[in-house]
């Protein structure tokens, strides 16, 4: 048996049932750009800053990781984190998700790190109990990725599975 048949061989069971395929292994960590406490020995200093509000050292430009390379994802598998505004007046917030082929990332401005896409929402109000719930949804081809404000807008976009 070659590589190149089998793969079209699942190729073709595949498009001829979709549900045979109940869940695929990740190529990729996928993830967004998040400001989380500082790991020392884990994150680099220079990204490294003290948080006033949080009363301890933060860091910039961290990877949050919602599935990691070489794992097992389930179909529909779905999986949702609570983002905080950055700032008492911030008005938007910009969800940027990202990929990479390591399992452990730290930091966004690592070696192979790319984005994969985006999106703006409005965070109405003023103060920092504001948040965003992002989700991103883990399909057969594709993986849905979302951000609801606390008002309940909705918006969405859809990034594909990594082929390499």
């Amino acid at each position: 048996p070659t590589p190149g048949a089998a793969v079209v061989k699942g190729a073709v069971i595949y498009g001829l049932n979709p549900k045979t395929v109940a869940a695929r292994v990740a190529r990729r960590t996928y993830g967004t750009g998040v400001a989380m406490a500082y790991r020392p020995g884990f994150h680099d200093v220079k990204h490294k800053y003290y948080d006033e509000d949080e009363q301890g050292d933060w860091v910039k430009k961290a990877f949050s990781i919602y599935v990691k390379a070489g794992s097992m994802v389930p179909e529909a598998r779905v999986v949702s984190k609570q983002l905080r505004v950055g700032f008492a007046a911030q008005s938007s917030m910009s969800v940027t998700f990202y990929s990479t082929p390591t399992t452990n990332p730290a930091h966004l401005d690592e070696y192979l790190v790319r984005e994969e896409g985006r999106v703006v929402i409005d965070v109405p109000g003023r103060g920092l109990n504001r948040s965003v719930t992002v989700v991103m949804k883990f399909g057969r081809t594709q993986i849905q990725a979302s951000a609801t404000n606390d008002k309940g807008e909705h918006i969405a976009t859809t990034l594909q599975f990594a082929k390499k």
